[in-house]
């Protein structure tokens, strides 16, 4: 039996990968918030994800995307993706207390 068999997963995780044997770590996923299509721009997922390295520390990550830095945004767009990007920020803080 492996050592990484004992180690909890990542608290939020909602997909983990394989253990990267050669690496010492994991990756996951956590949670995503969608923000809707709108005209010409796409739909933008804000979401977490991280590594969980064999030692039991836990590195999460803001992800966002996809945006183009030719892309306009609208007030409300803007708005909807800082929201977003806040909250999952958030909920990170919110993990790293446990």
């Amino acid at each position: 039996m492996s050592a990484t068999n004992n180690i909890p997963l990542p608290t939020g995780a909602v997909q983990v990968f394989p253990w990267q044997p050669l690496d010492g770590y994991r990756f996951f996923a956590g949670t995503s918030r969608v923000i809707s299509r709108e005209a010409h721009a796409p739909e933008v997922r804000v979401g977490i994800d991280g590594e969980q390295h064999t030692d039991g520390r836990v590195t999460r990550h803001v992800t966002c995307g996809p945006l183009d830095t030719d892309d306009s945004l609208t007030p409300l767009r803007t708005r909807q993706i800082a929201a977003a990007l806040l909250a999952t920020a958030d909920e990170i803080d919110r993990w790293a207390v446990r």
